[in-house]
């Protein structure tokens, strides 16, 4: 008689059930690392644009963007000019993509990189950090904005 015995049949469903739960962790990580990876290139996109702003002068002012993590609500960010983001112009706000959160800022604060007209420098390191949670594990980005005004 040809054929497979049960036992046969229930542990190539076993193998196949581990390789498929491995399969799925490595592709989640992978996507995480993807909107991760697309979004830090976003926020250095804003963050260059901001500092050409600054050096060329336009609208005669300082420019920056301004991240915030609200303790309730969405994270976003806002690309402004002005001499602080308190007395400043809004041009853009974007919103974090669901899953994607700021680790810093922290829960409930706020970080500004403001670029100086003509030199496009800062006056401190700022360290924005974007993370995507999931049960493979964090995966993290850091965007450093230096004293310079050069963004790595």
């Amino acid at each position: 008689m040809k054929g497979f015995t049960l036992l046969e049949i229930i542990l190539s469903l076993g193998i196949l059930a581990i390789l498929a739960t491995a399969g799925f962790g490595i592709y989640f990580g992978f996507q995480g690392s993807v909107r991760v990876g697309e979004e830090s290139e976003k926020i250095a996109d804003i963050l260059r644009q901001a500092r050409s702003n600054a050096i060329s002068g336009e609208n005669s002012a300082k420019w920056g963007v301004r991240f915030i993590y609200p303790e309730v609500g969405e994270s976003y960010y806002d690309f402004f000019w002005g001499e602080n983001y308190g007395v400043a112009t809004t041009t853009e706000r974007n919103y974090l993509p669901t899953g994607v959160i700021f680790t810093n800022p922290a829960a409930s604060s706020t970080l500004d990189a403001i670029f100086n007209r003509r030199s496009g420098a800062l006056t401190v390191t700022s360290t924005i950090t974007i993370t995507v949670k999931n049960e493979a594990g964090d995966i993290v980005k850091d965007i450093i904005v230096e004293p310079n005004g050069l963004i790595k």
